[in-house]
């Protein structure tokens, strides 16, 4: 089945959390530390920014165990896989006609966002909202890359969680999908000090990976689908990949590429929730 087109309409990401950053007091910490080490160029935090949060629960908690809690804000729900907090569900009605697309949203790392913000300047991405300090999260900003895929800048009040072995349930990658690879790169080894490496992955086909300190923190693919715009895309890992397909589907979900065998052996698909989160699951197999 050919992928559906995804694209990114920034008014309403950006009034989203606008809106949630303003009306509430809080957003919840990203971590219940108060001094760990921030991991500068991580994809630390997911946020599903969907109009039927209601519906976008009942699939996680079904598909892959996730707990989701109220918080403080009524808009706003933390997700947690076991006893770890991975992510939030945040609500947002359309307003008029323009509609809304439901969105996973990533958080990447940085030092400094203020820092960070002037260089997508610089380096010909956007800002849409930001810097703002939002309480317990910590300093955040609303930006994208030069191709268009959108995510938050953050420094987060307390440091950033602890990378932790994957295990089934929990976000195991992320990568930019990209219409220029090569400017792309540019662009993320300069906002986030990353070292872009080339590997070869499992099918024989080139893959570029980002990383700092010889940690690989997020892939970058050239977009294979002319409908499909630049974008973040989010995996999580799951222990019997078929078995997982089988429950998005049960769940009013839907399986949108893979598995195929020619890709990664047959280990990775992308699928959406029932309001059109659309997002990767990768079989750790024997892996830990």
């Amino acid at each position: 089945m050919a992928l559906k087109t995804r694209t990114v309409c920034i008014a309403l990401v950006t009034a989203l959390l606008c809106s949630t950053a303003a009306l509430s007091s809080t957003l919840p910490p990203i971590t219940d530390a108060i001094d760990n080490p921030t991991r500068p160029g991580a994809i630390v935090w997911a946020d599903l920014l969907t109009d039927d949060p209601a519906a976008a629960m009942a699939f996680y908690q079904a598909v892959f165990g996730w707990s989701v809690t109220k918080t403080d804000d009524p808009g706003y729900m933390l997700i947690s896989s076991g006893n770890r907090a991975i992510g939030g569900i945040a609500e947002h009605r359309p307003r008029g006609a323009a509609g809304s697309e439901t969105q996973w949203l990533v958080s990447m790392a940085v030092n400094d966002v203020d820092v960070a913000v002037r260089m997508v300047e610089q380096e010909g991405g956007k800002v849409f909202e930001g810097p703002d300090t939002v309480p317990d999260r910590g300093r955040m900003a609303i930006v994208a890359d030069p191709q268009g895929a959108v995510l938050v800048l953050l420094r987060a009040d307390g440091g950033d969680p602890v990378a932790s072995t994957p295990r089934a349930g929990s976000w195991l990658w992320a990568e930019a999908w990209t219409k220029n690879v090569a400017s792309t790169a540019a662009f993320y080894r300069t906002l986030a000090d990353y070292e872009v490496k080339v590997a070869r992955d499992e099918s024989g086909e080139d893959y570029v990976v980002m990383g700092r300190g010889n940690r690989a923190l997020a892939g970058l693919v050239e977009v294979p689908w002319a409908d499909v715009q630049p974008h973040w895309l989010s995996y999580i890992a799951v222990a019997d990949i078929a078995m997982t397909i089988d429950l998005v589907e049960a769940n009013g979900g839907a399986v949108l590429f893979g598995p195929d065998p020619q890709i990664d052996d047959g280990r990775t698909a992308i699928v959406a929730d029932p309001t059109g989160g659309v997002f990767a699951i990768y079989d750790l197999g024997s892996e830990p």
